[in-house]
């Protein structure tokens, strides 16, 4: 693994706007971040690769082309995938002008921005950083810079959402997101949709190429290699929380998934360390 980073001052107190940290990270699977309640906000584009992404108790898969954001006053947990590892660039930052620009663009309570191709602002903001004749210049001329991403991404949100938010499909997919109980079954998760499983599920498949139980079973395949990785709960217990009534069918599972059955995955992890 290898980083390209710029380093800056600590500034204490809440300036306008303050880059803490900013570059280009080449990931390998051992690359993992744990920030419990971070001060500052994380903006990373994905160039390649994969891996998963934890704010608070949400998560998703962050896969090139994406964007994450990672505000401050949350817990950020992410880590690449071994098969597809992550390269990406990105900034750490923090300030009242930062906070502002989120909420007036809408852009609070979003994590995840898919299909957004902002490679050469996010290459501006870098190469600006590491070149500015000044601390102060760099804080000026970046946070020019982060005004123009938040816009593309504030018009990429509201295009997306404004086409697909009223489809079948996208409410299915965005209510799939949202679960934190995972023990949930399919038949309930579709049941306020009022029409056909048969119809539900021709719907998702058309727009996303996979059935949405599938899909949920993805997401709970991630939640699984959280909480083996995480927690020191038994492989009964996140059978249950995942809605394996069987603790064999789970393993199974997670095998056919990833390859690893539960334990054999949780020793990998182990040979990390």
């Amino acid at each position: 693994m290898y980083e390209d980073i710029v380093h800056f001052p600590i500034v204490t107190g809440e300036d306008v706007f303050n880059i803490q940290i900013c570059g280009i990270s080449y990931c390998d699977g051992t690359y993992k971040i744990n920030r419990p309640d971070s001060p500052v906000w994380c903006i990373e584009y994905i160039r390649k690769g994969k891996g998963i992404v934890w704010v608070n108790s949400e998560s998703f898969v962050a896969c090139s082309g994406d964007i994450y954001i990672l505000p401050a006053n949350t817990n950020h947990f992410y880590y690449s995938d071994n098969a597809e590892p992550w390269e990406k660039i990105w900034f750490n930052i923090s300030g009242k002008l930062v906070n502002s620009l989120m909420e007036v663009y809408s852009l609070k309570g979003i994590y995840h921005i898919e299909n957004l191709n902002l490679n050469n602002i996010f290459e501006e903001f870098v190469e600006t950083a590491r070149n500015s004749d000044s601390f102060k210049n760099a804080q000026l001329q970046c946070s020019a810079i982060f005004m123009k991403i938040v816009q593309k991404m504030s018009e990429h949100v509201n295009t997306v959402n404004t086409a697909a938010v009223k489809t079948l499909a996208t409410r299915l997919k965005r209510k799939i997101d949202m679960i934190t109980d995972y023990s949930v079954t399919f038949d309930e998760i579709i049941a306020e949709f009022y029409c056909s499983k048969s119809h539900i599920i021709r719907s998702f498949k058309a727009e996303y190429k996979i059935t949405p139980y599938q899909y949920l079973l993805s997401k709970k395949t991630i939640y699984a290699k959280e909480l083996i990785q995480s927690t020191a709960m038994s492989m009964t217990e996140i059978a249950y929380c995942l809605g394996f009534n069987d603790c064999h069918y789970f393993s199974n599972f997670f095998k056919k998934t990833t390859g690893l059955t539960p334990v054999e995955y949780k020793k990998s992890l182990n040979n990390y360390l």
